[in-house]
């Protein structure tokens, strides 16, 4: 039998992680465009980042998950 390369308490960690960021990075980007169209353009501005730095772990953590 092969041993498995990886636990699967990481697996569901990671599947986790990729669930909550996808989410959390969509509901900044929203809240972002509600903010800039109410015009509160440094709040926007933070939520585009919050939304970016989502995005950004989510893809490091398909690359983990692959």
């Amino acid at each position: 039998m092969r041993r498995r390369l990886i636990s699967q308490r990481v697996l569901f960690g990671l599947i986790a992680a990729a669930a909550i960021l996808i989410i959390g990075g969509f509901v900044a980007l929203a809240l972002g465009r509600l903010l800039e169209a109410l015009g509160d353009h440094p709040g926007s501005r933070a939520l585009d980042y919050v939304a970016l730095a989502c995005g950004a772990l989510f893809v490091i953590d398909l690359v983990c998950l692959v």
